[in-house]
């Protein structure tokens, strides 16, 4: 096979498609009703940039802000009876296939630059047991005289080969819940969607190699291998460890809810989690659904272990990172109890909170002072670690 080069002016797109339909032969055959693609094939012209690419997804909506292919846009499906009526008056304008008004405005430009890469979920029979949405989808483009290929094996194949090129959309509102279970409340009714997912900006690094995040960026495996992420800490009871099944990552979960539960349980191990993965130089990822709860809280108490932090000053320092923690009020009196248990020198290891309250009721207090709060001092801390922050930001982009 010769090798594909990328065409350096639009005179060369009649040979540009040529040396494309070269890199598929092995799929393709004029006798069939379809053009086809290996995810190792799409893989090397996206990262050869052998060819503009547009990855469209036939799967449910859902599904498809859950986790897609980067870059890849939603086809409108299933296809209404609104979307067919369009089709029919302008047979040519498949734009109204694809979800989401600014994207159609960009399909309609793309006919003779792009090639347009339909997959739903697995597709493994593409010429006899091909789904019917995603083969209307394939027939109107090619009858647009748009250059079309189907994935092979779907998204499941691609996934499994190329997960650093996934990514997850903003989710919303009516999807967010049931896939998330039990959102803190502040996500869902005090504050709008679009607020969510524009102010709330995580993952964000607390520590060098230490991140807060929520459920997107833990899905978010481009991110997790550029920053060497290789421990996460799930504080969710029910959501899934993405990349379990990879064996690079190490996952440790903390199955609460963000509802009136002892998270205090849970710091001594959390802190052992955390301290694991540091020593050893790799990234640690702390998240829960929303990152503004329950992950939050885990990370003003490994603070206050690690660095003396008093809960006010674990707090107002997590606050200097990222705005958007809402820690509940029942969480924060539980970090005030860690505090004073460290100030006395409890040792809170396998002792549930009432345990250490009633240890903390019937031990005399030391004649060490309360420790009081430096929010001065912190801030100063701050703005070294932002320095820091910096400096290794720009030393991971000459890496790259």
């Amino acid at each position: 096979m010769n090798r594909l080069v990328r065409a350096r002016s639009n005179n060369d797109t009649t040979e540009y498609y040529l040396k494309i339909n070269r890199l598929m032969r092995s799929n393709y055959d004029t006798n069939r009703s379809y053009n086809s693609i290996t995810v190792d094939k799409l893989n090397t012209i996206i990262q050869g940039r052998l060819m503009s690419t547009l990855p469209v997804d036939c799967r449910p909506f859902d599904e498809y802000k859950m986790r897609h292919i980067r870059g890849a846009f939603c086809a409108a499906l299933p296809l209404s009876r609104i979307i067919i009526n369009r089709l029919e008056k302008t047979k040519k304008n498949v734009s109204v296939l694809i979800y989401g008004q600014d994207n159609r405005n960009y399909v309609k430009t793309i006919k003779e630059t792009h090639l347009i890469v339909l997959y739903d979920e697995s597709t493994t029979q593409l010429f006899t047991g091909i789904h019917p949405a995603i083969e209307k989808v394939y027939h109107h483009f090619a009858a647009a005289r748009y250059k079309v290929v189907l994935l092979e094996g779907g998204f499941t194949e691609y996934f499994h080969q190329f997960p650093w090129n996934i990514e997850s959309s903003d989710f919303n509102q009516e999807f967010l819940l049931p896939f998330v279970d039990d959102l803190n409340v502040h996500c869902t009714i005090d504050y709008s969607v679009e607020q969510y997912f524009t102010e709330y900006r995580l993952p964000v690094q607390i520590l060098p190699n230490l991140f807060l995040g929520n459920v997107f960026n833990s899905l978010d495996f481009l991110y997790i291998h550029f920053h060497n992420i290789t421990y996460i800490l799930n504080v969710t009871s029910r959501l899934e460890n993405a990349f379990q099944g990879f064996n690079v990552i190490l996952y440790k979960r903390i199955p609460v809810r963000d509802r009136y539960v002892d998270l205090f349980n849970y710091f001594e191990e959390a802190a052992d989690f955390i301290d694991e993965g540091l020593r050893l130089g790799k990234g640690v990822l702390v998240h829960c659904n929303g990152g503004l709860s329950r992950s939050p809280t885990i990370i003003m108490a490994y603070l206050m272990k690690k660095l003396h932090f008093t809960t006010n000053e674990a707090y107002h320092y997590t606050k200097l990172r990222t705005d958007s923690i809402r820690p509940s009020l029942y969480f924060r009196s539980q970090l005030r109890v860690y505090e004073e248990a460290i100030r006395r020198n409890v040792n809170c290891r396998a002792l549930t909170l009432p345990q250490v309250e009633r240890l903390l009721r019937e031990t005399p207090e030391n004649n060490m002072p309360p420790q009081e709060d430096n929010l001065q001092q912190v801030e100063m801390f701050a703005v070294i670690m932002e320095l820091i922050f910096s400096i290794l930001s720009k030393h991971n982009r000459y890496l790259i």
